[in-house]
């Protein structure tokens, strides 16, 4: 039997971020912007942050209806309820933060299984993969 593991993220950081790119579009504040896609453990946010960075950038109206389109009323009043307006700056980090987590315990995890395997070639790959998502030379 599995036991189900929950990766390190901040939901609420996530969804205030979410929130601020829906509501303000283009006009959310510039720092916003410093997160990508893969920042965000929740998968809805991860889709409707991809969908608001295109919006931003074709400064679209219809780009924005997609984002709505694709969110659940009921989702999106979650996300107005969040934590905003907030400290732009830490919610920032906080998302930022929890994904240099989770890619560190991503190759923490592939340097076990590969010292486990004996294979020196993929140990020292996780290595430098380790060092990277630690922003370590």
């Amino acid at each position: 039997m599995g036991c189900a593991v929950t990766p390190p993220g901040d939901l609420d950081a996530e969804m205030a971020l979410v929130g601020m790119a829906c509501v303000l579009g283009p006009d959310a504040p510039p720092a916003i912007w410093q997160c990508r896609p893969a920042d965000f453990v929740d998968p809805r946010h991860r889709d409707l942050w991809a969908i608001a960075q295109r919006a931003r950038w074709r400064k679209a109206a219809p780009a924005m209806d997609a984002l709505f389109a694709v969110a659940t009323p009921r989702y999106l009043g979650e996300i107005a309820i969040a934590y905003w307006p907030a400290d732009v700056a830490a919610l920032v980090a906080a998302v930022r933060d929890a994904a240099v987590t989770r890619r560190l315990l991503d190759a923490a995890t592939q340097l076990a299984h590969a010292w486990a395997d004996d294979d020196k070639a993929r140990w020292r790959a996780e290595i430098v993969a380790i060092s990277a998502a630690a922003g370590l030379p």
